[in-house]
């Protein structure tokens, strides 16, 4: 036996549910025309509730039904109408109360609205039959499904978007044209300096460091303060002051922004002042004077029948010749190979110019001399006791040098400093830099061949360097003071 709700899931006219051939528990002696006649006045009665707007409209129906003479009807026509009309109001009221739903969903209130009204049911009118509803359905699916590739619709109010970068820029100068105009309260950038030319240098007659480092600096630099005071010297007063440990050498540092070249009119004044502060029985300090910053340029190739072969006569030619065609002016000029036996029987040499330092770029790589275009490079600076970093010698940088490969400064070898390590894993220097961790991997330096590494402070070769530098200084400074002392007019 199948079950109501069975029967029900049919999709057929709910009407013909009470068009049935014959009828259970009817009275005896009818005809068939006269059930047929009452079946069609039931269903009418079904369709019209069908076609009645909303549930409120159904009510006089179900009145007219419970208003039907139930001796008219069997027993089951009358209960089969009457659940078929409440079921249609049902369906009715569920209908409404969705579509109420779906609105709220979809159109939320926006601020200010009153309370219980949405957007669509101030601008739309509410579907007027159950009917209608069925019919606009379909087109209301159809708009509500985003087409393809379109971004859906956010639920809830928009939220503000975010300035753009054109959009915040603009604000910005709207804001910078609004203000009133006048000096900026933001501190401009100072110049940047070269650090070198921010720097004056003097050397002693005999290299001494000074007996007490930082009570000297600090006197040198009351002294130095106070000359450029009483001078009215418009540039910063306040020098850093540095002694150096081995000969005694005072560097003055300006502020930053402030060229050494300001001072110069007053250097031997403070020089005076410095030779007054260390005490007379102290070796005398020689005027001060700028920090190099010229860059040596050395220009290849050029014929010895063109030049002079004398370095007096050299700097003088060359000096000239950059000034006419160059228009600027060189600090010196030599030859590479100073000694003349050295350029005997050749064609070209190579001399060495200094020039400023914004003149680099318009005589290198190449750079026209006496009438044609010679090859240039800047000159690497080093002194005797410079290392260098690739073959661990001394006596020039890493661009100078002329090895094929690097080498290890703890063994040796054809590897970097940082690949070094001990094969043997059970050995501690396999994990960590250890020089000299195993006989596997013994030490030996670069420079000298000795068990250290070329780092070691107590190296020979480094002792020995060190050593002749500061022979060769000493000397240096000794011929210094020696001209010094017979261009001094003796006093009475």
């Amino acid at each position: 036996m199948a079950c109501p709700r069975d029967e029900m899931d049919v999709e057929e006219d709910p009407s013909s549910l009470l068009s049935t051939p014959t009828r259970q528990g009817g009275r005896k002696g009818e005809e068939e025309g006269d059930v047929d006649e009452n079946s069609k006045e039931l269903n009418q009665v079904v369709m019209d509730c069908l076609r009645a707007d909303g549930p409120s409209a159904a009510n006089p129906i179900m009145k007219q039904i419970l208003s039907f003479p139930k001796d008219r009807y069997t027993e089951a026509e009358y209960t089969m109408t009457t659940l078929m009309v409440s079921l249609v109001r049902q369906v009715q009221e569920l209908t409404v109360t969705v579509q109420n739903l779906t609105r709220t969903v979809s159109d939320p209130k926006p601020e200010g609205a009153p309370t219980g009204t949405t957007t669509r049911q101030r601008s739309e009118p509410a579907p007027k039959s159950y009917a209608r509803a069925a019919a606009q359905a379909p087109q209301n699916a159809t708009a509500a499904t985003p087409a393809k590739g379109k971004r859906k619709a956010e639920v809830g109010p928009t939220p503000p978007k975010q300035q753009t970068t054109k959009i915040a820029k603009k604000a910005h100068e709207q804001q910078a044209i609004s203000q009133p105009k006048g000096k900026n309260d933001s501190p401009k950038p100072k110049q940047v300096v070269n650090v070198a030319r921010r720097k004056l240098f003097a050397t002693r007659t005999t290299a001494k460091p000074l007996a007490d480092q930082a009570r000297e600096e600090a006197r040198i630099s009351l002294a130095v303060a106070t000359v450029l005071t009483g001078c009215e010297c418009k540039a910063p007063t306040n020098v850093q002051v540095f002694s150096n440990k081995t000969n005694g050498t005072i560097t003055l540092t300006a502020a930053a922004g402030t060229d050494s070249g300001q001072y110069a009119k007053y250097i031997d004044k403070i020089t005076e002042a410095l030779n007054g502060t260390i005490g007379a029985d102290e070796p005398r300090y020689l005027p001060f004077r700028r920090a190099p910053t010229d860059v040596d340029v050395i220009i290849h190739g050029v014929s010895l029948t063109a030049i002079p072969n004398n370095d007096k006569d050299l700097e003088e030619e060359v000096r000239k010749a950059f000034n006419v065609t160059h228009k600027f002016e060189i600090a010196g000029a030599k030859f590479l190979k100073p000694k003349e036996e050295d350029r005997k029987d050749k064609k070209a040499t190579s001399i060495i110019i200094r020039v400023p330092e914004a003149e680099v770029d318009n005589v290198t790589p190449s750079v026209l001399f006496m009438g044609k275009y010679k090859t240039s490079a800047v000159m690497w600076q080093a002194s005797a006791t410079t290392q260098c970093h690739k073959c661990w010698k001394f006596g020039h940088p890493l661009a100078g040098c002329k090895a094929r490969g690097e080498l290890c400064p703890i063994c040796s070898k054809a590897h970097t400093q940082r690949e070094h390590k001990c094969h043997q894993t059970a050995c501690s220097g396999h994990r960590r830099i250890i020089p000299g961790c195993c006989l596997m991997t013994p030490a030996k330096c670069p420079a000298c061949g000795g068990p250290h590494s070329a780092l070691d402070n107590n190296c020979p070769e480094r002792l020995r360097v060190k050593e002749a530098a500061k022979k060769k200084y000493d000397l240096r400074m000794a011929s210094l003071a020696g001209n010094s002392r017979t261009e001094r007019t003796p006093q009475d």
